[in-house]
């Protein structure tokens, strides 16, 4: 999630111009206000972690994927 304010002094409404990407997977929504925004981004929260959490997994399960947070968990999960 990609959030872009426009600048200040226009007094234009939608304020806020947020880019939903994953994976091949890409929208473009806007928010009138700072309130509109966040209730945005709450309601979006819970799909992002669950992609972020789909991700990783995937990553763990792959040992020639490079990435430097899978490689942490890994190194934290081979000390047990």
């Amino acid at each position: 999630m990609e959030i872009y304010r426009r600048k200040e002094g226009l007094d234009s409404v939608p304020e806020y111009m947020v880019v939903i990407c994953n994976s091949g997977f890409w929208d473009v929504v806007y928010a009138e206000s700072t309130p509109a925004m966040m209730n945005m981004k709450a309601r979006w929260a819970p799909a992002i972690q669950a992609a972020a959490v789909t991700e990783l997994l995937g990553e763990l399960e792959d040992d020639t994927t490079y990435s430097t947070f899978a490689n942490l968990v890994r190194q934290a999960l081979s000390r047990n």
